[in-house]
């Protein structure tokens, strides 16, 4: 995950003075070994690094063309415990990951919106600046 964040900030490209585009398909390139094991995690451990991706690139208020997506490769020429990752940006609508690698969800980013309880009555935090309280 800290390596996918990492990919996000090293690949990621400036459009303008608000936009900044990052990648949003991921290939991991692993062992032999490692690669086995991934097919046995398969969709549950592509579902958190996208998980993980969706929630960096929110927090750094990144631009995606489309659906994060992490696949899986072999790499036989990689140790057990060296991975290697690739990126790229691709937009919606895109074909599909090529057949024989472990099956990788394509999410799309969300955006949160925080909002405030009081008392069972909820407020949402939407507002460019919002002050709480009654003292300036």
């Amino acid at each position: 995950a800290s390596r996918l964040r990492r990919e996000l900030d090293n690949r990621s490209m400036a459009l303008d003075q608000d936009r900044t585009l990052a990648p949003n398909v991921f290939t991991v390139r692993l062992s032999e070994s490692d690669y086995a094991l991934a097919e046995q995690w398969g969709p549950t451990l592509a579902e958190e690094l996208c998980d993980g991706a969706i929630k960096h690139v929110n927090s750094q208020k990144y631009t995606l063309q489309g659906p994060v997506r992490v696949s899986f490769v072999r790499d036989s020429g990689l140790k057990g415990g060296e991975f290697e990752m690739d990126s790229s940006v691709e937009k919606s609508g895109t074909p599909a990951p090529r057949p024989g690698r472990p099956a990788a969800p394509a999410r799309q980013p969300v955006r949160l919106t925080p909002v405030l309880e009081i008392e069972g009555q909820r407020y949402s935090l939407n507002a460019p600046s919002i002050i709480l309280g009654r003292s300036s």
